[in-house]
């Protein structure tokens, strides 16, 4: 003989069991928008980057630019045959050439076009929570037997 109130109520269950599933689906989609928000900030950083190395090319083709001028200023002095020339001279000249920097070696590393992969922690955590839901069910169609 059963003691009084043993079993549950089934509407206790219900309740139980509705309450578990919202948890559950609240859970997914609040990680669903997390993940979300994290892919469109790596998309906005990288576009950006993206920008910031266009900017960078374009400056180095203007040095590169640059230094092909004072190359072929350098090799049209070569060819001359000139008198030998003073200190002063040689100074005025240094001073009317335009002063050249060689492009410096990017530090940033290329970025791929490709979305970054999503890695095990994400599976993980899916199966447990279809797990908890499997486990949740089963025990509450049990319970009603």
């Amino acid at each position: 003989m059963r003691d009084r109130y043993q079993g549950g109520s089934l509407a206790g269950f219900i309740i139980i069991g509705v309450l578990l599933a919202l948890v559950l689906v609240g859970g997914l989609y609040g990680l669903n928008r997390y993940n979300a928000q994290k892919m469109t900030n790596e998309q906005v950083a990288s576009t950006s980057q993206k920008e910031d190395e266009q900017k960078e090319s374009s400056k180095d083709q203007q040095t590169a630019k640059l230094d092909d001028k004072a190359a072929e200023e350098r090799a049209e002095s070569q060819t001359k045959v000139t008198a030998p020339r003073t200190s002063q001279e040689t100074t005025q000249e240094t001073a009317q050439k335009p002063a050249t920097s060689t492009p410096a070696a990017s530090s940033q590393t290329p970025t791929s076009t490709h979305l970054p992969q999503t890695g095990p922690a994400d599976v993980v955590l899916t199966l447990v929570a279809l797990s908890a839901l499997v486990f949740a069910g089963a025990y509450y169609l049990r319970s009603l037997a």
